[in-house]
């Protein structure tokens, strides 16, 4: 009786011991670069995103400010996305390759890594904006091909309509099977009714 009451409580015994036993782990990874948002309440690294937009075969990172332009106590956001180029000298010093700033009529709300959706070798940035009052061009979902030297124009437009949010843009492979990637956009319609829709869209080279 006496063992089968011990087999019985090892086991427990044995969880309360991990229970109660501190963990400790030893993290030899170090930082190989620190950066910072350029003012308070900028939300400076609200999306992080990584990919090769130069085609270097050096992983880029693309980081959005969701809240750049804003002032205590008077608003104004805009957002602002940074782009960094990746590289072996890569350290806290590196200053953006690239940058994107939104307006208060039209803000940045946020980015994504679409992958090579035109299949020229570069990976392809997606940028989220909207106008903060109605009007039929609320909604814009912005490609912006890699391996260009600015920002200023994107390559292609998706507009949506003014009652919609975007939940997310995905990269999501070569569906079609014609060497360009693929992307799938879900968003939501406000109302009438309330419901989610998901749409894919075909790459192509322009």
């Amino acid at each position: 009786m006496k063992s089968k009451i011990s087999l019985i409580f090892m086991p427990l015994l044995l969880i309360l011991s991990m229970l109660f036993t501190p963990l400790f782990a030893t993290n030899d990874m170090s930082i190989i670069a620190e950066f910072q948002g350029e003012h308070h309440y900028s939300g400076y690294g609200n999306t992080l995103e990584s990919l090769d937009f130069n085609g270097d075969g050096y992983a880029d990172l693309a980081v959005l400010s969701r809240f750049y332009g804003y002032t205590e106590g008077v608003g104004g956001t805009c957002g602002k996305v940074y782009i960094y180029y990746g590289g072996p000298d890569f350290c806290s010093a590196t200053s953006p390759s690239l940058t994107l700033t939104g307006a208060t009529d039209r803000v940045i709300v946020d980015m994504y890594n679409v992958g090579d959706i035109n299949g020229d070798g570069y990976d392809d940035l997606c940028v989220y904006d909207y106008v903060p009052q109605h009007s039929r061009e609320d909604i814009r979902i912005r490609f912006y091909f890699g391996g260009r030297e600015d920002l200023d124009y994107p390559d292609h437009v998706i507009f949506l309509p003014w009652n919609s949010y975007v939940l997310r843009v995905s990269k999501i492979g070569d569906f079609d099977g014609d060497g360009f990637g693929d992307v799938g956009l879900h968003y939501v319609l406000r109302h009438p009714p309330l419901c989610r829709e998901i749409q894919y869209y075909v790459g192509r080279k322009s």
